[in-house]
């Protein structure tokens, strides 16, 4: 079967090349598209794609929280990220956020489809300019997909009532969560969570 592909990003000449390369390769077939984050999040929904090629700016999301939230509600999911170049402590933190794969806007259209299998192989995708210890040196995050949902919302401001309310969940249950983040990243305070959610790219705050 073919490798069912989806993409996001705004309507250029490199998404008409993408589709382009893709509809090239028999043993890729594209399953859906969307131009901005709100779109792409109500898709998929509705399909299950193993990779999704993720070309940006978004018009209405950081990149990184499309990625967050992708993840959070589909961790089975192959991202691929096609950017302009991105300093190594960025790629460390979105490698540690759980992309699988990176690829410069101006690579050459044949890298595509061999990152493509790369990361549905299971395995890591970087170009040659980025240094290789990234790939070996990143673990896997500490939290459930949940617990990162509730330490994003906690991380933006949140009280425990509304995040409750957010996520339909019990205000016992969000306390549950806090808990266990607290244990698992050894961390006290709002202020020590922010950070970390923010290196983890779970929310666009600054610093």
């Amino acid at each position: 079967m073919a490798l069912r592909i989806f993409i996001i990003g705004p309507k250029t000449i490199v998404s008409q090349g993408l589709h382009a390369l893709l509809r090239g390769e028999p043993e890729l077939a594209i399953v859906g598209e969307a131009a901005s984050g709100t779109v792409a999040l109500q898709l998929l929904q509705e399909i299950s794609p193993e990779v999704i090629i993720l070309d940006v700016p978004l018009p209405d999301y950081d990149y990184r929280t499309v990625i967050t939230e992708i993840l959070n509600n589909h961790p089975g999911i192959n991202i691929i990220l096609l950017s302009s170049l991105l300093d190594p402590v960025t790629v460390q933190a979105l490698l540690s956020q759980g992309l699988k794969g990176l690829l410069w806007k101006d690579s050459p259209v044949a890298e595509l489809t061999q990152a493509i299998y790369t990361v549905a192989a299971g395995q890591i995708y970087l170009p040659q300019e980025i240094p290789s210890h990234l790939q070996t040196s990143t673990s896997p995050s500490p939290l459930t997909p949940r617990e990162r949902q509730v330490l994003k919302l906690l991380a933006e401001g949140k009280t425990t009532s509304q995040i409750a309310d957010l996520l339909f969940i019990s205000i016992k249950t969000v306390e549950t969560h806090r808990r266990k983040i607290i244990q698992k990243l050894h961390l006290r305070s709002v202020a020590e969570l922010t950070k970390y959610a923010i290196r983890e790219g779970l929310t666009t705050l600054d610093d």
